[in-house]
């Protein structure tokens, strides 16, 4: 009887610095949306959305939501970088074996390896902790890893030597 008295204590005492912990990791999270005009959607500046990946990861915050919103941000991050890669290319016309192809494929990978982690961490999440987030901010992920994945598939359909 008291070993399960001391386990229920130790397990109060985690959840309830848990809930205190994720409250206040929402608050830096708010504060810092606010501050780079992020509260509704990512900007689509590699500048400033680095400058805020930047800001969250010093924050060092433990919680999931945290992470979620790091490897979100981070997603959103790689589909800009990839976009102005693409855009600085012609793929029908470029050689296949071009820094800038090789370079761009390079980014669909790492685009999609974080969207995954991304949606891994998002699919973590309690409701109550997804209620914290953006409103569709998981469907978001999930459309850029979409875009990632098709356009890994696409580039590899030009460029058969891609892999």
């Amino acid at each position: 009887m008291k070993k399960f008295t001391i386990f229920s204590l130790i397990l109060l005492i985690f959840t309830l610095f848990g809930c205190i912990n994720l409250t206040n990791d929402v608050q830096k999270i708010n504060q810092l949306q606010e501050k780079y005009g992020m509260t509704t959607a990512f900007v689509p500046n590699e500048k400033i959305l680095l400058d805020y990946t930047n800001e969250l990861i010093e924050l060092n915050l433990p919680s999931t939501l945290a992470d979620a919103e790091l490897y979100s941000a981070q997603s959103f991050y790689q589909v800009l970088s990839l976009t102005r890669q693409l855009n600085s290319i012609d793929m029908l016309k470029e050689n296949c074996k071009s820094i800038a192809v090789i370079n761009a494929y390079q980014t669909t990978i790492v685009c999609e390896n974080i969207s995954q982690k991304a949606l891994e961490k998002l699919n973590a999440l309690n409701s109550n902790e997804l209620q914290q987030l953006r409103s569709g901010q998981k469907e978001t992920v999930q459309d850029y890893l979409n875009t990632c994945t098709t356009t890994k598939i696409e580039m590899r359909n030009i460029c058969s030597t891609l892999n």
